[in-house]
């Protein structure tokens, strides 16, 4: 009986198990970087329409004119992005659930644990993603002065101080944790149910299902975050003004194209991380055979 248990233990644990499980660091790092520049590709110009809407009227592109300006209108600060998303936001979300997993985990109850995870993993991460989504709203506005990162970083700076380089930490927050809760534990979740329970083995259905459920989630923390960028109002401020010269439902403007990213996102994020570490592991360890999604 004890063996027959020990038996589906193991199944259970070999079929919760990730393909980036027995990788290193290292190797995790460039796999998940790897797979943000692919979701960056598809996302950038769903981001770049969602930012637009959010913003002040007097402050939006008509997006006719972002039409005529070419593909380089969707895909203005691409190089900010590259920098944040592949080298800093992503892997940073990853490596903090790797952390929480390893030293922190709560065992025996899931949903308190990736709660607490994503919390624990926004909290590292949105400092940078602060500055780094403010410094890129600023290079989409000002998209024909054509400045560099380090222009605008500088020039923010200089206008507003050290504070002006974080001016959306508590939205952003709330924003992060969320997003953390989707791509590291809601997507695996949903993907495990739907093929335990039904099935369905579909990572596209899981992504889909958690963009989803964040971004609209989220939406007004990310509107807040976008007008705090651009104004430098407090949190409080900022909501108060949009409503009062918009009306409620601004909070909601641009969820079409960020609920659109979201499930590109979730869904391109899990699909690629795991089917480039088989990829890997199919040519650098041989001894092991390389588990599918």
């Amino acid at each position: 009986m004890s063996s027959r248990k020990q038996v589906t233990t193991q199944q259970s644990a070999t079929a919760n198990s990730s393909p980036m499980d027995s990788l290193t660091n290292s190797e995790k790092l460039f796999i998940r970087s790897a797979a943000t520049f692919i979701e960056i590709i598809g996302g950038q110009p769903l981001d770049r329409i969602k930012v637009n809407l959010q913003l002040p009227k007097s402050d939006r592109i008509p997006f006719r004119t972002l039409l005529q300006g070419g593909i380089g209108s969707f895909y203005a600060a691409s190089a900010t992005s590259v920098i944040q998303r592949c080298f800093f936001y992503i892997p940073a979300i990853y490596f903090g659930a790797d952390v929480w997993k390893y030293y922190f985990q709560i065992e025996n109850s899931p949903v308190l644990d990736g709660l607490a995870a994503s919390c624990f993993t926004s909290a590292l991460v949105t400092p940078g993603v602060s500055c780094f989504e403010n410094l890129k709203l600023q290079q989409q506005i000002n998209i024909k002065e054509n400045s560099t990162l380090r222009k605008t970083l500088i020039a923010t700076y200089r206008q507003y101080g050290m504070k002006g380089l974080f001016p959306s930490l508590a939205s952003t927050f709330s924003r992060e944790a969320a997003f953390a809760l989707g791509v590291c534990y809601l997507s695996p979740t949903i993907h495990q149910y739907l093929k335990d329970q039904y099935g369905i083995d579909s990572v596209v259905g899981a992504g889909c299902a958690s963009g989803i459920a964040t971004q609209l989630l989220t939406q007004p923390f990310d509107t807040i975050k976008t007008w705090q960028e651009k104004t430098h109002m407090s949190f409080t401020t900022s909501l108060r003004t949009m409503v009062q010269e918009n009306g409620v439902a601004f909070i909601f403007n641009g969820s079409i194209p960020r609920v659109c990213r979201g499930m590109w996102t979730f869904s391109c994020l899990f699909y690629c991380t795991n089917e480039f570490s088989t990829m890997y592991k199919n040519n650098f360890y041989s001894s092991s055979p390389a588990q599918g999604l």
